[in-house]
């Protein structure tokens, strides 16, 4: 069944960038520091749990995969040449975890991606 997070405070926190294809030098850093994440802090979320209160951001749409697994895709961020993800899937009432995955198309293929927990403190 699905999983309701618990309310209170809550602390993100990511993990190594993992690349894949022909990625430019210094492209890993620009890119990591783009990504918006989830903030740490105190947090309420609403039954049922939807993940687009984990990350508030009306450019990310958010798709119930599976029970407990959710993708975020922004939209209109770098036009065709750049996409940026969250997996998130919810493990326990205290804790989530997942990836942000940015696929960049030009000039050559390369995605990278960011595993990242969010755990009630």
């Amino acid at each position: 069944g699905e999983i309701q997070p618990q309310d209170g405070p809550w602390r993100f926190a990511n993990g190594s960038p993992h690349t894949s294809g022909k990625c430019l030098p210094g492209l890993t850093a620009a890119l990591a520091g783009q990504m918006p994440a989830p903030q740490s802090g105190p947090v309420t979320f609403a039954r049922p749990f939807n993940a687009s209160q984990i990350l508030r951001s009306p450019q990310v749409a958010w798709k119930r995969m599976a029970p407990n697994h959710w993708r975020g895709t922004l939209t209109g961020a770098g036009g065709s040449a750049m996409r940026m993800e969250w997996e998130v899937r919810v493990t326990s009432p205290t804790r989530m975890e997942g990836d942000s995955i940015v696929r960049v198309t030009v000039p050559s293929a390369c995605t990278l991606s960011t595993p990242f927990t969010f755990v009630r403190q």
